[in-house]
């Protein structure tokens, strides 16, 4: 079952009870330190609660980057509460009041690019799922989810860590949250792919377009 963002408007999220921050969760190899330091900056100056670590390369950005379900697995069982996934060149730039406002039936919330472009290379109607920011409840659906998505990294491993996602929540009867693009912003040079990048809850920095070549010489 999929819930689009637009069903919850202004007077729900006045109305309705905060729940707890989730964990913010991220990490980052040798080349992407600097990025992480920003992260947590962005973290700290909202007080959001966060477990970021640092990891060596495994050789490949594609290798760096489909480590990422073991880890959200990883802090799913150790901290036994809900986690957001963001990706170490994100930047919390507002407080993301969504993820307080999810009900316990949501297990995964995640963006959808639902542009044209989006559509075609995802080949779905759904759009494009952009893996930048995860929300995972702690939940038996969530984990299904993650086991499928490392199911489809280790039968696709020169496939991109989102498009196995992406499969994997076709293939799980989960309860899937459709966040707005505001809270999976891909900002470059200033200029937003989709939207006002003023309205930016969590942006990225699309790091990996200047640091992907340097994991292939990063000790």
């Amino acid at each position: 079952m999929t819930y689009d963002d637009d069903i919850y408007d202004l007077d729900e999220f006045q109305a309705t009870p905060l729940n707890p921050h989730p964990l913010y969760i991220s990490y980052a190899t040798p080349a992407y330190y600097p990025e992480l330091r920003q992260l947590i900056k962005t973290l700290d100056d909202l007080n959001l609660p966060y477990c970021v670590d640092t990891i060596p390369s495994f050789g490949t950005w594609q290798r760096n980057t489909q480590y990422k379900v073991e880890f959200i697995r990883n802090k799913l069982t150790q901290f036994k509460r809900p986690v957001v996934w963001v990706d170490a060149d994100a930047r919390i730039r507002q407080n993301p009041i969504i993820f307080r406002l999810l009900t316990d039936t949501v297990d995964v919330a995640v963006h959808y690019r639902d542009d044209t472009l989006g559509r075609r290379l995802s080949q779905s109607p759904d759009g494009e799922v952009l893996s930048g920011t995860i929300y995972f409840n702690y939940s038996s659906m969530a984990f299904e989810v993650l086991d499928k998505w490392e199911e489809n990294n280790k039968a696709n491993p020169n496939i991109w860590e989102q498009k196995n996602l992406q499969r994997a929540l076709e293939q799980v009867n989960a309860d899937i949250f459709k966040l707005p693009p505001s809270y999976c912003q891909i900002i470059a040079s200033g200029k937003a792919r989709m939207g006002d990048p003023n309205d930016a809850v969590i942006a990225h920095t699309q790091a990996s377009r200047r640091l992907k070549n340097k994991v292939h010489s990063t000790p």
